[in-house]
């Protein structure tokens, strides 16, 4: 009978791999997976932002469109600026010259339709502090510092689809979102009261209602913080770039000192005198 030599043995026992190995090789798949998933994650979140500049940038052109057609006129925030009046939804208003409606939704923000919000302040003639009708183009002093459009909280859209001023708009592009620098670093958040009803003006609660959209508290705040600790804003020049959020700690709070937010020819959210 054929008797396997002690080097052939000792061969078939070292062909197999020792419980140590097996934990040496199982602790280096951990570490280069826990270096590796957030590049990863960093990359998905970064083509997500360059989605999201996109949008912000044809809703900037379809501005731009916009206030070409009306005397370099912006869309207004309601008839006579006051937030009880007649409300203006920027993005009815535009969807004409976007034909798109998906263009509202951020890639990040999926859950909610609308996930940009409209600077108030610029929409007015006499910014914050008197409401009043719709600016000009040349009334802003430094548009390539003046943000209009920013990432918001967002907001779904009402419960149902609506018929709003006898015009049929798909659910959830008949909501719209508006923000304020009132002050202080923060952003007050407005939408629609009602969506089938423009006369009834913007809404300042801190919870939309089953029939306003669902969603997050606050949705027409600036989402400082959306994509990698910033957010894209939008500017009335019409170019659109990623920002790092001023304040991390405040996700709203997108009080950077190099804006124009009142649309004021000051540098920061100046408003009442108060500047950043």
């Amino acid at each position: 009978m054929y008797k396997p030599s002690t080097i052939a043995r000792r061969h078939d026992r070292a062909a197999g791999f020792t419980l140590i190995e097996l934990l040496v090789v199982i602790a280096i798949i951990a570490i280069l997976a826990a270096i590796l998933f957030p590049v990863f994650a960093q990359a998905r979140e970064k083509a997500r932002t360059i989605s999201c500049t996109s949008n912000v940038k044809q809703i900037s052109l379809a501005l731009a469109m916009y206030t070409q057609d009306y005397d370099e006129t912006l869309v207004p925030y309601t008839q006579t600026g006051a937030s009880g009046g007649f409300a203006t939804p920027w993005t009815v208003v535009l969807q004409p010259y976007i034909k798109n409606f998906q263009v509202f939704t951020c890639p990040s923000n999926s859950q909610q339709g609308i996930g940009y919000t409209y600077n108030a302040n610029i929409a007015r003639a006499d910014g914050y502090n008197t409401p009043s009708g719709p600016r000009t183009l040349a009334g802003i002093p430094l548009p390539a510092s003046t943000p209009v459009f920013i990432d918001a909280v967002g907001i779904s859209g009402p419960s149902t689809p609506v018929n709003p001023q006898g015009i049929t708009w798909p659910y959830p592009q008949d909501q719209a979102l508006a923000f304020f620098i009132n002050g202080s670093p923060t952003s007050g958040s407005r939408f629609l009261n009602n969506v089938s009803d423009f006369s009834q003006g913007w809404s300042s609660a801190a919870t939309p209602s089953a029939a306003q959209g669902t969603g997050p508290s606050n949705p027409g705040a600036v989402a400082a913080t959306r994509h990698s600790d910033g957010a894209v804003y939008g500017f009335i020049d019409g170019h659109v770039k990623w920002l790092h959020a001023a304040d991390r700690t405040k996700p709203n709070n997108p009080a950077l000192s190099n804006l124009n937010y009142m649309g004021d020819g000051q540098l920061g959210p100046a408003a009442n005198g108060n500047a950043l």
